[in-house]
């Protein structure tokens, strides 16, 4: 079954027998549309979201610390639960999965896979220059390209994997000059451009994920 979470992780759902739970969880309706008060704390406002859902997702497992600093201000979760969890799971450094008994959230001490890490860095960037220019221009491309290789972000591994089929394709043929940065990349004419347009595809990607965190981050109240 499809994983849509970054934080979600499936291997510990199947270690813990719950994959069952994660098939109920994913087929039913996820939206929430919720005022979460202040004063409580960040693992009472799971349980709110987690009980607000038709069925209620039960709780096996949440870490202490998310009951350690309560909110100053209420917040408001207007979102998929499963975006919500995954916002929480990445705040904290924690990873979120099913057992038998319910929802469980833990550090396993992984790091942020690839993905993770290019969608903090380049939706950062790319929500700073929408900021500032609206639609972004040619140049804004190459300023956030150039970042992303000093910043030693493959371009491959970072790519959907159509795209990055297409690459490999490309640079595989001798007729070809070979594109291995971000600033190759953006810069791409003629028969290169898709992969000008993947990268394109892939920042607003990136963007977006980046702004959704952001938003259930960041709350209303």
């Amino acid at each position: 079954m499809v994983n849509c979470w970054s934080r979600y992780c499936s291997e510990l759902t199947r270690r813990e027998k719950g994959s069952s739970r994660y098939r109920i969880f994913f087929k039913q309706t996820r939206f929430v549309n919720l005022s979460l008060p202040a004063s409580e704390s960040e693992r009472e406002h799971v349980i709110r979201v987690a009980s607000h859902l038709t069925p209620p997702v039960a709780i096996d497992r949440l870490p202490d610390d998310l009951a350690n600093q309560p909110f100053i201000r209420a917040k408001s979760v207007l979102s998929d639960c499963g975006d919500y969890f995954d916002a929480v799971a990445w705040n904290h450094e924690l990873r979120w999965w099913f057992s038998a008994q319910g929802l469980v959230m833990g550090d396993v001490r992984k790091r942020p896979t690839v993905r993770e890490q290019f969608d903090r860095f380049a939706g950062k960037l790319m929500m700073e220059a929408a900021r500032d220019h609206g639609r972004l221009a040619a140049g804004e491309y190459q300023r956030i390209a150039k970042a992303l290789d000093d910043a030693n972000f493959n371009l491959k591994d970072n790519l959907e994997a159509q795209a990055q089929t297409r690459l490999a394709a490309w640079n595989a043929n001798d007729g070809h000059m070979p594109i291995r940065k971000f600033v190759q990349a953006v810069e791409a004419k003629g028969g290169a451009q898709f992969v000008k347009r993947a990268v394109q595809k892939r920042l607003s990607r990136a963007l977006s994920t980046y702004r959704q965190l952001e938003h259930l981050n960041s709350g209303v109240g």
